[in-house]
């Protein structure tokens, strides 16, 4: 189990809701989520990149995206 919270979260409920409609055929729209500002969170500091995959997505998707994040990657 994992418990997530902060702006990644509306994302992975996009995802969830895109999946569970195409293999079950019904739509379920999760209630939208009280959104403060990434500077008043407690963990403002980490940063959380969601990567959707499956039947539905571009072959090698995962792959791009950390490719793509090794070479923007700049020492801070």
């Amino acid at each position: 189990m994992v418990r997530t919270e902060g702006p990644a979260v509306p994302v992975l409920n996009s995802i969830f809701s895109w999946d569970w409609e195409v293999e079950t055929g019904l739509r379920y729209l999760p209630e939208l989520p009280q959104c403060t500002l990434i500077s008043e969170h407690r963990h403002a500091n980490h940063s959380v990149q969601v990567a959707p995959s499956g039947p539905g997505m571009p072959d090698g998707i995962i792959q791009q995206v950390l490719m793509l994040a090794i070479h923007q990657a700049k020492n801070v």
